[in-house]
């Protein structure tokens, strides 16, 4: 059972490093003063990201992004994020 837990925790948190790379490497230098992290999860965050297009910025970094939950017909779904 503890193996479990070991395995478990350390998914948790090897997703957490993830996202804050993210959040500091790329969005933090790309908006600077525009993006704020409002709040975070046990697998997500929220930020607030002041921009004129979100979504023409999200179809130029599709790799950094899971999208595949965006309608087939938007720019940004992607489906090597469903992979």
């Amino acid at each position: 059972m503890l193996t479990y837990l070991l395995y478990f925790f350390s998914i948790l948190e090897i997703s957490k490093s993830m996202m804050y790379q993210l959040y500091c490497d790329y969005l933090k230098p790309k908006y600077g003063d525009k993006c704020t992290l409002l709040f975070t999860d046990t697998d997500s965050f929220c930020s607030r990201i002041q921009t004129e297009d979100l979504c023409q910025d999200m179809s130029q970094n599709l790799d950094l992004l899971d999208t595949s939950l965006n309608v087939y017909s938007r720019i940004q779904y992607c489906v090597k994020s469903m992979i």
